[in-house]
């Protein structure tokens, strides 16, 4: 869309709407930390002396202030209470996407549209995309074995929650979050190398800009790092038990990542250059595969390292204040970048594989 007329105040209005969004983002974040602080307080959970004194600084200023209400004891406080640590990722996922659009929305504000040249073309593919067709064809592979990583995830997340629930058992409950999610990193990482080799034969389109989705996908990345690599300080610089898994974790964590965002940047930029391609569509499975573990990934960032007591080594090393603090806001990121990769992946799914002819 192309504002071409009051685009002054098309301009601000854009632009408030997308600081609208950005304080949207940032009120739920705090919100959200307010309310895992209290969480982490309670006299049931016990606590050690100088965390008591961290958040008594804490609460004789803003937490204190921070109350539902005398709601609190209400059916509907109580399911808002409880669902909201797992409800405000998509808050924050929505906000940064409408943020992005209108961004770009604002960035197009008084420039030109199509060509009078390419409308007939655009009511071609517009008639074509009317046709809803879907080709399925070398997927079925990659379909079933994502399904099994899903459904070892989804047992996995189950286990976790049983065992989270005791103290005795909080340290199996993290080493079995931690292997878990080595072994998707692992086999996913084998599943892009391959994908790359597969589809290293497709034609790439070099002219192509980074986009929107692109800059949403860095943006994820971004948050996965600050979450890796406090992890790693964290388990590098104290001396316990579960030091190993959350460094081995964290690298596999930061490898996944950055060598899956190479394959979708360069994934989404590459076409079927011969019918034979077209035909066979190599790699697409491993597409298919990533894009359900993917999946997979989101789920257990999403209900695994939510809360902040299931990561006891950076909760000891950091505080309660500030890993709380650091994890959401980076957490999120790390929930947007995995959601925001299969929305890419089924991008590559449906366009890698049809015939394009190169631009002139």
């Amino acid at each position: 869309m192309c504002v071409h007329r009051y685009k002054t105040i098309a301009r601000f209005g854009m632009m408030h709407m997308v600081a609208t969004n950005l304080c949207v983002w940032t009120q739920n974040i705090v919100q959200e930390t307010l309310r895992e602080i209290r969480h982490l307080h309670q006299p049931d959970r016990g606590s050690n002396e100088s965390s008591d004194k961290e958040i008594s600084l804490v609460s004789s200023s803003n937490i204190t202030r921070y109350r539902l209400g005398c709601h609190m004891n209400s059916l509907m406080s109580d399911v808002v209470e409880t669902s909201s640590s797992y409800l405000y990722p998509c808050t924050i996922e929505y906000s940064l996407i409408c943020a992005g659009i209108l961004y770009v929305m604002w960035r197009n504000i008084g420039k030109r549209g199509q060509v009078p040249e390419e409308v007939a073309n655009e009511e071609e593919s517009k008639a074509k995309s009317q046709r809803m067709t879907v080709d399925c064809s070398r997927s079925s592979r990659g379909l079933f074995l994502g399904i099994f990583i899903l459904v070892g995830t989804v047992i996995t997340m189950i286990t976790f929650f049983v065992l989270i629930r005791s103290d005795s058992y909080l340290s199996t409950a993290v080493k079995l979050e931690h292997l878990s999610a080595v072994v998707i990193y692992v086999v996913t990482s084998i599943a892009v190398v391959l994908a790359f080799h597969r589809m290293q034969m497709l034609r790439v389109n070099s002219d192509r800009e980074i986009d929107l989705e692109e800059s949403l996908l860095l943006l994820g990345l971004g948050g996965l790092y600050v979450y890796a690599f406090l992890s790693i300080i964290s388990a590098t610089l104290k001396e316990g038990p579960l030091d190993y898994l959350v460094v081995l974790s964290s690298v596999f964590r930061v490898f996944q990542g950055s060598l899956q965002t190479v394959f979708l940047l360069s994934g989404m930029r590459k076409s079927s250059w011969r019918r034979e391609q077209e035909r066979q569509k190599p790699g697409r499975e491993y597409v298919t595969f990533l894009l359900v573990s993917n999946i997979a990934m989101w789920g257990l960032n999403t209900f695994e390292i939510q809360r902040s007591h299931a990561n006891p080594v950076q909760l000891e090393f950091f505080g309660p204040v500030a890993w709380t603090i650091f994890n959401h806001l980076s957490v999120p990121l790390t929930i947007f970048f995995r959601f925001h990769s299969t929305v890419c992946l089924s991008n590559i799914w449906k366009s890698a594989w049809k015939r394009r002819m190169p631009a002139v």
